[in-house]
């Protein structure tokens, strides 16, 4: 498979999450499953969504974002992403990969093709923040785990409050919270909002990842 095939399967060529390692994949925000519903809730981080502003706003932006997710029930899928993660990764020397800088898990099938896709790339590491706890927590219980080098995320609710709670998960699960003060804080806004040399968010040694709002 050449990489404008594989580029042609998943609708357009992966992202580049501005000011962070790595590349990326993501779908429309208008597309979360549970993120629609707490975008009309005040108070919750997609009440709030930086991904229905900036940037994400640009038509070209929104029409990549779309085709990604018209795509995502192709048969070569899996093949497509991980060779264009593989790819992407390797010429840019670059060992992270974030999942959903935008947009988040449509079901279980979605997450086993993305644990696919990190089994076949066992030198990159993943990231994947997700509000989708039904969705993991019966991913879990059908194929029991997670692979080494994906971190999952559960993103806390509200903001301002005590990270979610993991008592439902089997392990290898982190969490993400905005403004609790607990864990380790985001360091980004010090660095000009660039990651620079932390990679606290794909390291399962932190428990939590607190966020200031932004």
């Amino acid at each position: 498979m050449k990489v404008s095939e594989a580029v042609g399967i998943l609708g357009a060529d992966l992202s580049k999450p501005s000011k962070m390692p790595g590349f990326g994949f993501s779908i429309p925000a208008e597309r979360c499953l549970t993120g629609s519903k707490l975008a009309k809730v005040e108070g919750t981080p997609c009440h709030v969504c930086y991904a229905k502003r900036g940037n994400y706003t640009f038509p070209s932006v929104k029409s990549g974002l779309e085709k990604r997710y018209k795509a995502l029930g192709h048969d070569l899928w899996v093949d497509a992403a991980v060779l264009l993660v593989d790819r992407r990764c390797t010429n840019a020397k670059c060992e992270e990969f974030r999942w959903f800088d935008s947009g988040d898990l449509q079901g279980v099938w979605h997450l086993r093709n993305i644990v696919k896709v990190c089994e076949l790339t066992p030198h990159i590491n993943h990231w994947l923040p997700t509000q989708e706890r039904g969705i993991l927590s019966k991913y879990l219980s059908e194929y029991g785990s997670l692979p080494a080098n994906l971190c999952v995320r559960i993103s806390g609710v509200k903001i301002g409050d005590p990270p979610p709670k993991l008592h439902a998960f089997k392990g290898m699960v982190q969490t993400s919270s905005v403004n609790s003060g607990v864990g380790f804080t985001c360091e980004a806004k010090s660095r000009g909002n660039e990651c620079g040399p932390c990679r606290a968010c794909w390291s399962k040694s932190i428990s939590n990842v607190d966020y200031p709002q932004h």
